[in-house]
């Protein structure tokens, strides 16, 4: 066992810490200490359960306490204490850092790497409030290595207000939250800032929105933005989704969901198919259906559509068999189509199918006015 040790500190990155302490131990870097232990170096750096249990062991620390500061790397997603995770949400390797955080840790075989930093939605030091700077060297695993000797950037002041899902974050990895609604509770870390990420980008920036073309004040934005609706729970994002489909500037009633929703459900349509998006996606099929005249056996989000919610006038038409003009005067007879509604915005309306084809079917059947047909 190796002796002596210092305390694993739960904020810094397994990989960090190995490098720490073999710098310690040997005055070389990770390398050393693991192939001293015959522990392999690859496996041990994307996170294998074997190489980190026998990490453990050599050190001496609770196998527990180390596993929950391992980030586990798969060839194209990742896990982190039993979430799956996409490849580039977490990250082990060193490429960012906070300036002022590193000179409080002292020379470059002090320097930690910080777990939260890791996280691709973290742009700040929590601690500080600066705006993380890049490393030098993206590819390694500690910041020393990934500093490449070189000095430390001059800090950037990150003026706006800290924003609330990056406490929430901390807290959560840290495991220090007082209380946590079960809406919230329910849901991975990824899934819960990803949805709040692509919410507030797409109100923020509008449908055609490139996540990749933000800044990262930009991506700091639009996470908090969708994080103080998306920690409301479920009918605040439906409002959202509301917003989100009035701003679209689609108007066609032929236009699809890509149309009215953009970026949102292009993420969900398919960018997200190799990690669970969470209910974001159960939501927005609901909202589609509930608002578009989705014909039955079409498939929405992966799952298919058995019954019809809404009607167009035209689809309306065929299925009570009459006549689109002769059908558009009798919806504004009913009040199905309110006075002063032109043609064309007439045309653009759905209708619920579960309401108004019986209220047709009554109208025609037991009407004793103008027959239909000379309506």
């Amino acid at each position: 066992m190796l002796w002596p040790t210092f305390p694993f500190d739960p904020q810094e990155t397994l990989t960090s810490y190995a490098d720490r302490l073999s710098m310690f131990h040997t005055g070389r870097g990770m390398e050393r200490i693991l192939r001293d232990n015959r522990i392999h170096h690859e496996h041990f750096v994307s996170g294998r359960e074997e190489a980190v249990m026998g990490f453990a062991e050599a050190i001496g620390h609770p196998v527990e306490e180390i596993r929950r500061n391992a980030i586990r790397v798969f060839q194209r997603s990742g896990e982190f204490r039993g979430e799956a995770t996409s490849k580039s949400f977490l990250l082990p390797q060193a490429k960012r850092y906070c300036p002022a955080c590193l000179a409080d840790d002292g020379g470059p075989t002090d320097w930690r790497f910080r777990l939260l930093w890791g996280f691709r939605h973290v742009q700040r030091c929590d601690r500080h409030g600066l705006w993380l700077s890049a490393t030098g060297n993206a590819a390694a695993s500690c910041l020393r290595v990934a500093m490449n000797d070189t000095f430390l950037a001059e800090p950037e002041d990150a003026a706006a207000e800290q924003p609330a899902y990056l406490d929430w974050l901390r807290q959560s990895v840290e495991n220090t939250r007082s209380e946590e609604t079960p809406w919230l509770a329910d849901q991975t870390l990824e899934q819960i800032l990803a949805a709040s990420e692509m919410i507030g980008a797409v109100l923020q920036h509008g449908h055609k929105v490139k996540l990749s073309k933000l800044s990262p004040a930009e991506t700091e934005e639009a996470t908090d933005i969708g994080f103080s609706i998306y920690s409301e729970g479920s009918d605040a994002v439906v409002e959202a989704l509301d917003t989100i489909r009035q701003a679209s500037p689609a108007s066609a009633v032929q236009a699809g969901p890509l149309a009215h929703y953009g970026a949102l459900f292009d993420w969900l349509d398919r960018r997200s198919n190799s990690i669970d998006p969470g209910p974001i996606r159960d939501l927005l099929r609901d909202h589609i259906v509930k608002h578009s005249a989705v014909e039955p056996g079409s498939k929405v989000l992966g799952i298919e559509i058995n019954e019809r919610r809404y009607h167009t006038l035209y689809s309306l038409s065929a299925e009570v068999g009459v006549e689109r003009p002769r059908l558009s005067r009798l919806l504004r007879k009913l009040g199905e189509i309110p006075a002063g509604t032109t043609e064309v915005a007439g045309a653009n309306m759905v209708f619920e199918a579960a309401s108004t084809v019986p209220l047709i079917e009554a109208f025609q059947l037991y009407s004793t006015g103008t027959p239909i047909s000379r309506l």
